[in-house]
């Protein structure tokens, strides 16, 4: 390998370093105050280009349920997303960072989009307002054996 290509090769990889340190400070921002957080603007989806890969939590990403990204509340936490032009609304769990493109406030899942009736637009003016923290699955297992019958 000549000179020149070694030095374009060290290049690349400083490049490629740096583009990651600047992504990882995106993901690692300080979530804001959960409590009373609202926000209207756009919506985004996301789906087959990430399904059954890593999400921020580390769960696999399925876009089939009802998640959604978002770049500052806090992981594991439920929010209530209402699509404005039709007044439809869901609640989702935040599992993902994003979205990263523009200036929206929330990417969801393919079957949010669906529910929320913009999937075939790709983007809808939404209302966003935290619900609380997400109850996780080992939650209502117990609370289910807590009620089973004997």
């Amino acid at each position: 390998m000549s000179k020149q290509a070694k030095t374009r090769s060290v290049r690349r990889v400083r490049r490629t370093a740096r583009a990651s340190a600047s992504t990882r400070a995106v993901q690692d921002k300080p979530p804001r105050k959960a409590a009373g957080y609202s926000a209207v603007g756009t919506a985004s989806w996301y789906g087959p280009g990430f399904h059954s890969r890593t999400t921020a939590n580390g769960e696999t990403f399925d876009m089939h349920a009802l998640t959604a990204a978002h770049p500052t509340l806090p992981l594991h936490s439920t929010v209530r997303v209402t699509n404005l032009d039709n007044q439809r609304s869901v609640t989702v769990r935040v599992n993902d960072r994003g979205p990263y493109v523009g200036n929206r406030v929330i990417d969801v899942s393919a079957k949010t989009a669906r529910t929320l009736g913009f999937y075939d637009r790709g983007l809808a003016r939404v209302k966003v307002e935290y619900v609380g923290p997400h109850r996780s699955t080992g939650e209502r297992r117990q609370e289910a054996s807590a009620v089973a019958p004997e």
